[in-house]
């Protein structure tokens, strides 16, 4: 199926030649688009206004990625690593995936959220975005533990 892989940021800079060569080697039906490091605001409108179906972060070392986080408030199915927290983003709305990840358990997870009810995978993160992360339900929780000291 055609696949549209938009990357925002880099990562660690001696690892951009090994990125951008393992790029050439993906088949035709894979075109990706490297936007680079941008300001926020740019993200942010690129979730507002394009269909994103999916968001993935293979980090080995951050957990709870505050760029999930925004892809959950658009309500965006999430692949991630099993890092710290990062576990917390995942219910019934993506995988969660080892860190020593094989490139198959990506594309499994891949494949199992576009043929499925791709709806639900919306609406369940928007749902755990909404219940857990977001500042109105934070900042309540937040006031009442402070005000029971």
């Amino acid at each position: 199926f055609r696949v549209k892989w938009v990357h925002f940021g880099w990562g660690a800079e001696e690892d951009h030649a090994k990125v951008l060569a393992a790029m050439k080697t993906l088949p035709p039906n894979v075109e990706v688009e490297m936007k680079g490091m941008v300001p926020n605001e740019e993200i942010l409108r690129f979730y507002s206004l394009d269909q994103v179906n999916l968001f993935i972060n293979v980090s080995v070392k951050e957990g709870l990625p505050f760029s999930a986080l925004e892809a959950l408030s658009f309500g965006i199915p999430l692949i991630l690593t099993d890092t710290n927290g990062a576990a917390e983003l995942i219910s019934d709305n993506g995988f969660l995936i080892p860190v020593d990840f094989d490139a198959g358990a990506v594309a499994q997870a891949v494949a199992t959220i576009k043929n499925g009810d791709q709806a639900r995978y919306r609406q369940n993160s928007r749902t755990l975005f909404t219940e857990r992360f977001s500042s109105d339900v934070n900042y309540s929780w937040f006031i009442e533990q402070i005000s029971s000291l």
